[in-house]
């Protein structure tokens, strides 16, 4: 799959425009390049709501980069890796119906998930 494809793929399915770019190994001022063009919104547009098996993959990664991001100097990106946490939450079900870790798993030491409590 081309670059530009995978690229279009996983901002639809969630990633920021910078977080996608660094997922395919491109710079983020060209993934800026590629959102400011109206075909590629399109394709993004058109893409959004599918998850073809194959992206999982790609996605995959990135989350996981995402999970263990690291500043310059070495220290843990905490920004970074709620990002990831996020991303697993939202889309745990697409995680789960392709045998990918349960979501729980996935989360780095010290993020924790905090459900609302409903008060009447």
């Amino acid at each position: 799959m081309a670059t530009i494809d995978r690229f279009v793929e996983i901002v639809a399915l969630g990633l920021s425009t910078h977080e996608a770019a660094r997922a395919v190994k491109m710079g983020e001022r060209s993934g800026d390049r590629y959102m400011a063009r109206p075909d590629i919104k399109a394709r993004v547009e058109e893409a959004r709501g599918k998850s073809p098996a194959g992206l999982l993959d790609d996605v995959r990664d990135a989350v996981d980069e995402l999970l263990s991001a690291t500043d310059k100097e070495g220290n843990p990106d905490y920004t970074a890796r709620a990002r990831g946490a996020e991303l697993v939450m939202k889309h745990r079900e697409k995680f789960e119906e392709h045998d990918v870790a349960s979501a729980e798993e996935a989360l780095p030491e010290g993020v924790y998930v905090v459900y609302p409590r409903v008060t009447k």
